[in-house]
């Protein structure tokens, strides 16, 4: 659980925004960023199910009566430095903080998470001007607090230890005759196991050909020898999300196969060391990548960025691509994701979860040692 100080000290940082912008109050209507400010949790993090509101003197977070209970247990709310308010349906969340700002007032918006239709509605609102406000979030987020580092690390640890069983029972019963699904309810059976109830994102469990697809979907392909495995989960826990992906072979792999596992496992070893804070930027770590493949003349074949940030969202600010200059930084959690894919063949991913330090990159998944696994 976040502390109240981090909170304290969240909402402090904001309105040294709001001072500088010269703006009453920010509106905050995505998910993730509603929970960075208020605790606050919902069910459908795609859908409008709660707005907050940061002023100069007041946090607020606005609910819809079917959220009262959960809203009323939220710390932030007992210790009463979050006012929780609620309204009877999810239709008037949007316009609940206009009795709690001066009529006049500026106040700055999530441009990237309203639909037109929402933006129409704040706009028609004449007596208040609106400004976008930006990158505000994305870099408080970029850097994770002591609280956040310490439920990441634990979500790791168990989801590695997710893959560690799931290994240990396809080389002890046997994988003949499962399918892609099955490996996914061994996945969700081992996760309750290790107090993880709930998935970060559909897990991709694609054997086979299947593999050479980066999203692929999940199917009920049924798992033979001679096949790749590549597996990409994570799960959540109290909202920060682990993500680990791991390419294993059923029965006894090829040399080609082998070769090409080396190459993306140099390339993930390489990326992590040079992981490091103040010294490079995202895109540049990227291009490192395309170079590596493209000397050993694979480039074509690795086809995604080599990485991005998580914590309250799976996929989050930095993103590691050739077009993103943001400076690693210590204190950021990141993926580093090198793979590559031929099509109609098998594709290889090699993914870990890495939290930047003022030293370096500490690798928190620690799943095997990430040699080949080749389960009989």
């Amino acid at each position: 659980m976040i502390s109240l100080d981090i909170y304290r000290s969240r909402h402090r940082k904001i309105r040294e925004h709001l001072e500088k912008r010269g703006v009453e109050a920010v509106l905050i209507t995505s998910a993730a960023n509603i929970a960075y400010v208020t605790g606050f949790h919902g069910l459908s993090p795609h859908e409008r199910e709660a707005v907050a509101m940061v002023t100069h003197r007041d946090v607020f977070l606005f609910l819809p009566a079917m959220y009262q209970e959960q809203g009323n247990r939220i710390n932030t709310v007992r210790d009463g430095i979050v006012t929780c308010l609620v309204d009877q349906e999810r239709d008037g969340l949007l316009t609940m903080f206009r009795s709690r700002v001066p009529e006049s007032a500026a106040l700055i918006f999530e441009e990237d998470n309203l639909s037109v239709a929402e933006y129409r509605l704040l706009s028609s609102y004449k007596e208040h001007r609106w400004k976008p406000a930006g990158r505000l979030f994305s870099s408080m987020r970029m850097k994770k607090d002591a609280g956040e580092r310490k439920i990441l690390k634990d979500v790791v640890a168990r989801t590695d230890a997710v893959f560690t069983g799931l290994v240990a029972y396809l080389a002890k019963e046997g994988y003949e005759g499962k399918t892609e699904c099955d490996i996914v309810e061994l996945l969700r059976k081992l996760g309750r196991d290790q107090e993880l109830t709930t998935f970060s994102f559909d897990p991709i469990v694609a054997a086979g050909t299947g593999s050479s697809e980066p999203h692929y979907r999940t199917g009920l392909t049924k798992l033979e020898a001679g096949m790749p495995l590549l597996i990409d989960f994570g799960f959540t826990k109290n909202g920060y999300h682990s993500d680990l992906t791991r390419t294993i072979f059923l029965g006894t792999t090829t040399p080609e196969f082998r070769k090409h596992y080396r190459v993306v496992l140099e390339c993930n070893k390489r990326a992590i060391q040079s992981c490091r804070a103040g010294g490079i930027s995202a895109g540049e770590l990227h291009s490192r990548a395309v170079d590596f493949f493209a000397k050993e003349g694979l480039s074509e074949y690795f086809i995604h960025g080599l990485g991005h940030g998580v914590g309250l969202e799976i996929h989050e600010e930095p993103f590691f691509r050739k077009t993103r200059p943001v400076l690693l930084e210590s204190g950021m959690a990141v993926t580093i994701e090198p793979g590559i894919y031929f099509p109609g063949k098998y594709g290889i991913r090699i993914e870990d979860f890495v939290l930047l330090t003022d030293t370096g990159a500490e690798v928190l998944s620690h799943s095997s040692n990430k040699e080949l696994i080749e389960i009989p």
